[in-house]
C-alpha cells in the first residue's frame, strides 16, 4: 500500500482530549477484508477525507474509485463507492461497479425517483453484528454468479437482473428479513440439480433455452417465499409459487401452460382450466436431491401431503480430488 497523506495531532500534553487526524490518498493492493462477505481488493484508489481517532474512538469518511477485486469470489471491476465509519457502524454508499459482465449498484443509484434508498451495505462491527443490505444486479452473467455453488457450473448461461433488500444480524441467520425480485433472460440452468430434474421431467434437454424466468420473493423465519414464479419458453409456461428453506428444502407447486393455448381466443380460459388439472408439477426434496412429481389427469384428487416430512438424508459424499 502506498500513501500520500497528512497526519495531524491536536491537544495538550497530558490532556485526555488529544485528537489524531489523518487525510490523504492511499492505494491498497492485494488486500483482503471480511465484513460478512469475503472481499479481495486487487487495486483501488482511496481518498480519505477524514480519519479521526479521539477519546479511544474512531470515525472516518473515504471515497473509493477504480476498484478491481473479487466479491465472494465474483469478479468486480471499475467500482466506485463511499465508506463511512462511526465506531462501531460501517456503511458503504453510492456503490456502482461491473460484476461478472453486468452491473452492481445500490438501490438508490439509477432509481426512477429522487428519493435515495439506504446504503448498499451497513453493519455494526460488534456483536450481534446487525446489518442492512440493498443491492441491484443488472444483466449479470449467470455462469459467473453460480460459480462454485454446484458440482457442475459449466452448463448454465444467461443474464440475471434483480434487487435484494436484507436486514438482520449475522449471529441469528433465521432472524434475517428481506425481499426482492429476480429475472433471467435467454437462460439455461442445467447445473442446478432441481432445475435439471424439473426440465428433464418435462421433456427438455440441456440445450433448451428459456426466454425468461422471474419471481418475487420475501425472506422470513429462515424461509424464502417465492411468489408469482413465471417460466417462459416457446413451447410452454410454468406458473406458481413455493418456498425454499435456508437448509435447502423445497416445496413448490407449478401449473403447466402450453403456449399454443393462447391462440384459441375465447376458449382460452376453459382450456386453461382443463389443462391445469391435467398437468401440474410438485417439487419437493432439497436443492441437491430434488423430487419432482408430475400430476396427471387425477390431479384434483392427488394432493401431496404438505404436512408430511421425509426423513433427513445423509450428507453428500465429497468428490475425490482427481475427479
Amino acid at each position: 500500500m502506498t500513501a500520500i497523506a497528512l497526519l495531524a495531532l491536536t491537544g495538550r500534553p497530558g490532556s485526555s482530549t488529544t485528537e489524531v487526524e489523518f487525510t490523504g490518498r492511499v492505494t491498497p493492493k492485494d488486500m483482503f477484508v471480511d465484513i460478512g462477505l469475503p472481499f479481495r481488493v486487487d487495486s483501488a484508489s482511496v481518498r480519505i477525507e477524514r480519519l479521526v481517532f479521539e477519546g479511544g474512538h474512531v470515525r472516518a469518511r473515504a471515497r473509493v474509485s477504480e476498484l478491481d477485486g473479487r466479491l465472494a469470489d465474483r469478479k468486480l471491476e471499475g467500482a466506485t463507492l463511499e465508506v463511512t465509519y462511526v465506531e462501531p457502524h460501517l456503511s458503504i454508499l453510492d456503490l456502482d461497479g461491473r460484476l461478472e459482465g453486468g452491473r452492481l449498484r445500490d438501490l438508490g443509484l439509477g432509481a426512477a425517483t429522487v428519493t435515495r434508498g439506504g446504503p448498499a451495505f451497513s453493519i455494526d462491527l460488534a456483536e450481534p453484528f446487525p446489518f442492512d443490505l440493498g443491492l441491484r444486479l443488472e444483466q449479470v452473467e449467470v455462469a459467473g454468479l453460480l460459480r462454485g455453488l454446484f458440482e457442475s457450473d459449466f452448463a448454465s448461461r444467461g443474464e440475471l437482473s434483480g434487487d435484494l433488500r436484507l436486514n438482520g444480524s449475522l449471529q441469528e441467520l433465521t432472524g434475517i428479513r428481506g425481499d426482492g425480485s429476480v429475472q433471467l433472460v435467454d437462460t439455461t440452468l442445467w447445473s442446478i440439480p432441481v432445475i435439471r430434474e424439473l426440465f428433464s421431467q418435462l421433456g427438455f434437454d440441456n440445450a433448451a433455452v428459456f426466454e425468461r424466468m422471474r419471481t418475487r420473493f420475501r425472506i422470513q423465519d429462515g424461509v424464502i417465499h417465492m411468489n408469482g414464479i413465471q417460466v417462459y419458453s416457446p413451447l410452454l409456461q410454468l406458473v406458481g409459487a413455493g418456498t425454499l428453506d435456508l437448509d435447502g428444502r423445497l416445496h413448490h407447486d407449478l401449473q403447466v401452460r402450453y403456449s399454443l393455448v393462447d391462440k384459441l381466443g375465447p376458449l382460452t380460459r376453459l382450456v386453461y382450466w382443463i389443462q391445469n388439472n391435467l398437468l401440474s408439477v410438485a417439487v419437493r426434496g432439497d436443492m441437491s436431491r430434488p423430487r419432482v412429481v408430475l400430476k396427471g389427469a387425477l390431479a384434483l384428487f392427488q394432493r401431496l401431503n404438505a404436512q408430511s416430512r421425509d426423513l433427513p438424508l445423509p450428507g453428500l459424499t465429497p468428490l475425490p480430488e482427481r475427479f
